[in-house]
């Protein structure tokens, strides 16, 4: 189940990458936010209840709820509804982080530690490249 739900987490991260509204980007943001609330349940099953609460409740109210009701808030306030000049064209956009998916998942298929999941370094590692190469707001 945690497998679908990081290949849906990958499609969010693709259309984030072409999205050109902010309120869009904000309600993938939050879509992000619960999808890691979910991989979280479903993972972490060998922690503590409490820690596991805190990790749970930390995820769904910043992730999902706080920072998109903040980006809402300074959205509205400054009568943003478009950026203006998106930082690369989509297909540029789309094309670079397929290839950042492909070259994590042949990353993390070259590491030989056990102690580290793949799925979760790869989701992590994209999503990092992603924020780094195609951030779309200067």
């Amino acid at each position: 189940m945690s497998n679908v739900l990081l290949i849906l987490f990958t499609i969010s991260l693709l259309q984030l990458a072409i999205a050109e509204r902010l309120s869009t980007y904000t309600k993938i943001i939050a879509f992000q936010g619960v999808i890691l609330f979910g991989v979280a349940f479903i993972e972490l099953i060998n922690i503590s209840p409490l820690n596991l609460t805190f990790i749970l409740l930390e995820t769904i109210i910043f992730k999902s709820i706080a920072v998109p009701m903040f980006l809402n808030y300074v959205i509205k306030r400054n009568k943003i509804s478009r950026d203006s000049e998106p930082f690369l064209s989509n297909f540029i956009s789309l094309f670079v982080i397929t290839m950042i998916i492909i070259g994590t998942f042949i990353l993390s298929n070259s590491i030989d530690d056990t102690s580290i999941h793949k799925i979760f370094f790869c989701s992590v590692t994209f999503y990092t490249f992603y924020r780094i190469v195609c951030y779309r707001y200067p």
